[in-house]
């Protein structure tokens, strides 16, 4: 019986040891290229594109001339513009950029692996103007609708800052100002003057930036004085009348108009100020 249970004890502790060694020699058959791709593979997974390309690009320097860790790196690289094409199509464009600029930054110092992608620098370059340029072109038309006439300037400012030298970055900024002068002038028509005044004004601010594109301008600083000017005087004139026959939430309404493209002119400031008090006056009565 102790026999038995002696052989049952030995054939039993043989059987682990031959666990342990089919298991060590499984993890020894495990080629090296496998082994380094291991960490890289799991960053990428877990969409941690940064550390995926920094864990790629360890292995495939430390493994130069392996040919399974170049094609797996390159597939990497791919899978990460894929991702960004994704974003891109969603009209994702923050994200769109953010990886594209990523995978930009890294190629140009992995120039090797670039035989193996199916996309170029070019292309990264391409994408993310179009990243940068849909979502201010977007946000400077809503700003055009909503009178905020200088934000939509701005945003197409930005653009002519980083791509001073694109056609049609520059072209669409001069669209954007004769629709803005199309915006004033329709105002002046209709005696709008603050809306007129104020869209003249955030021409006449930027038209140093618009002479610089090359593009002849259906208006000129003269145009744009004149308006301002125009409009300076109608409602400078209309708050008087309604001032003196007593309207005076309608007067200072009309000469914040005013204020708004004419921020330094000292007598409407004033007059704001004495009608604000009296209407406050009034009030307490």
């Amino acid at each position: 019986m102790k026999h038995t249970l002696k052989k049952k004890a030995w054939l039993s502790f043989l059987a682990t040891l031959s666990l342990i060694y089919c298991g060590c020699a499984t993890q020894k058959k495990i080629p090296p290229e496998q082994a380094a791709l291991i960490l890289p593979q799991q960053h990428l997974e877990a969409g941690e594109y940064s550390q995926a390309i920094a864990a790629f690009d360890s292995a495939y320097r430390a493994n130069p001339g392996n040919t399974a860790i170049k094609e797996a790196f390159a597939r990497c690289l791919e899978r990460i513009r894929q991702t960004a094409d994704q974003a891109f199509e969603k009209n994702d464009y923050s994200q769109a950029e953010k990886t594209y600029s990523l995978l930009l930054e890294n190629l140009r110092s992995i120039r090797d692996l670039q035989e193996l992608l199916a996309f170029s620098e070019k292309y990264l370059n391409d994408r993310i103007k179009e990243s940068r340029v849909a979502p201010a072109t977007r946000r400077a038309r809503q700003a055009l609708k909503t009178g905020e006439f200088d934000l939509a300037l701005a945003e197409m400012k930005s653009l002519v800052q980083i791509y001073p030298d694109d056609p049609d970055v520059r072209t669409s900024l001069v669209n954007l100002s004769r629709d803005i002068k199309r915006t004033a002038d329709l105002a002046l028509a209709r005696e709008d003057y603050a809306i007129a005044g104020k869209a003249s004004h955030a021409l006449l601010k930027g038209y140093s930036l618009l002479e610089k594109t090359g593009t002849g301008l259906p208006f000129s600083r003269a145009d744009l004085d004149n308006a301002i000017k125009t409009c300076r005087i109608q409602l400078t004139r209309k708050g008087l009348e309604l001032y003196r026959r007593g309207n005076l939430a309608e007067a200072i309404f009309l000469w914040q108009g005013l204020l708004a493209f004419d921020p330094d002119n000292v007598e409407i400031k004033k007059a704001v100020q004495t009608a604000t008090e009296q209407l406050k006056k009034i009030k307490k009565k």
